[in-house]
């Protein structure tokens, strides 16, 4: 790492207090801040994830995912022998696959459960990504119709509501509202009047049975003072 001018907010380690040290003080300031007590957890953990997962990566190091678990259980190990902190439960276990749900068999075959599996983002739920709307990007509105089938409960926060962004998930909020318990919450503004009220009339009438018992798309205007 080449040290150059700008505002930084980085913990100081080895290789960087050396070069800290080797810079001419005539020639630059180096300018630091208390760290405070509240932010140490999350800075610590930021610092170890990012070596963590430079280890991880390196195929010369690690050729399998066993080696790789391996090496993550030595560290609970050391914790647990170091700070007397119970980690057994921590421990992963040596397998290729990751828990990706638990499904209910009333009501449906193999073939659904199976299926269920699939009614999930591409990007995953544990990423946030960047939807820039390119070619070569994931189809944000794929992407949405995928969250609104594996979902139990829906929020949105937008800025505005408009009945050609909503209508196009027309499909998918109608299946979900379906199931006995759904729920969706919706947070808007009435800012410059952006929100078209054609956009919140659709989404009451997806369902219009449960829109007073009680509703299961509730919208909540956030008008500025």
């Amino acid at each position: 790492m080449e040290l150059s001018t700008g505002i930084y907010e980085s913990l100081i380690y080895e290789a960087l207090k050396k070069k800290l040290d080797a810079l001419n003080k005539s020639q630059y300031a180096v300018n630091t801040l208390s760290i405070d007590s509240a932010e140490v957890p999350r800075l610590l953990t930021n610092y170890i994830s990012k070596i963590l997962s430079r280890l991880l990566t390196d195929d010369k190091l690690f050729e399998s995912l066993e080696e790789r678990i391996s090496f993550i259980n030595k560290i609970l190990h050391f914790i647990e022998g170091e700070w007397s902190c119970d980690t057994a439960d921590d421990l992963l276990v040596v397998q290729n696959y990751l828990l990706s749900g638990i499904i209910s068999r009333a009501g449906k075959n193999e073939q659904q459960i199976k299926a269920y599996n699939l009614l999930r983002p591409k990007s995953g739920f544990t990423v946030s990504n960047l939807f820039t709307g390119s070619n070569h990007d994931l189809s944000l509105q794929s992407e949405i119709n995928l969250d609104i089938q594996s979902a139990d409960e829906i929020y949105w926060i937008v800025a505005f509501i408009k009945f050609s962004g909503v209508r196009i998930f027309k499909d998918a909020l109608s299946h979900f509202l379906e199931c006995p318990d759904a729920r969706m919450h919706i947070i808007t503004t009435s800012y410059m009047a952006a929100s078209e009220p054609k956009a919140l009339q659709f989404l009451k009438e997806l369902s219009p049975e449960k829109v007073a018992r009680p509703a299961p798309c509730q919208v909540v205007y956030l008008s500025p003072q």
